[in-house]
């Protein structure tokens, strides 16, 4: 089997709106995707029945075998290390995508962009349309970014990586990006708990 075109990457504390998070996934019209949920607890806090409910050729679960507090970040780090697919985009458990339609404009977006090493898109957040470039606009949560597997997983660390942190060393180490300002926004966040 070839690698998708997309992998999908998921951190989950397996909170009821991972439903939402995977049918948004299921419903995507361009088929060349995989879904990679990293659980972040301890395999004793595994909830069978919810991803029972999620199962889908398509995705994978694993547990990260404890629980990290660092919102997330060991989580993607471990889960990107899974990943096969030609691009990485991030999907907490509480976001889902805007329309069904979203990878498959995205990665006609960035086919007509000449397929930079990574790029950034819009999204939905608290009924607000946020673009973090430069970033401050949306400093926390995730999954504006789109990013190539082998320019670099999501930073690991003790300390949540915001996104405007990632863009910013990204714009350094990477400096073959594009930005999408008016491109319709790929994620809804109506859920994020976090924000400046």
């Amino acid at each position: 089997m070839s690698e998708p075109f997309f992998t999908i990457i998921t951190a989950s504390l397996q909170r009821k709106s991972l439903i939402e998070c995977c049918k948004s996934v299921n419903r995507q019209s361009f088929i060349s995707w995989e879904h990679v949920v990293a659980l972040d607890c301890p395999p004793e806090e595994i909830r069978q029945p919810l991803l029972d409910r999620l199962q889908h050729p398509q995705r994978q679960f694993f547990c990260c075998g404890q629980r990290f507090n660092n919102f997330g970040n060991t989580p993607r780090h471990m889960a990107w290390e899974k990943a096969t697919g030609i691009w990485q985009i991030i999907l907490d458990d509480d976001n889902f995508f805007k329309d069904d339609r979203i990878l498959e404009t995205v990665a006609k977006t960035l086919e007509d962009a000449g397929n930079p090493d990574w790029s950034v898109f819009p999204i939905f957040r608290y009924n607000q349309l946020f673009f973090n470039d430069p970033p401050g606009l949306c400093q926390s949560d995730t999954a504006n970014i789109v990013v190539k597997r082998e320019i670099g997983r999501w930073p690991d660390g003790p300390e949540y990586t915001m996104d405007g942190i990632w863009i910013e060393a990204l714009k350094v180490s990477h400096p073959n990006y594009k930005t999408f300002p008016r491109h319709r926004p790929i994620i809804s966040m109506p859920y994020s708990s976090e924000g400046k």
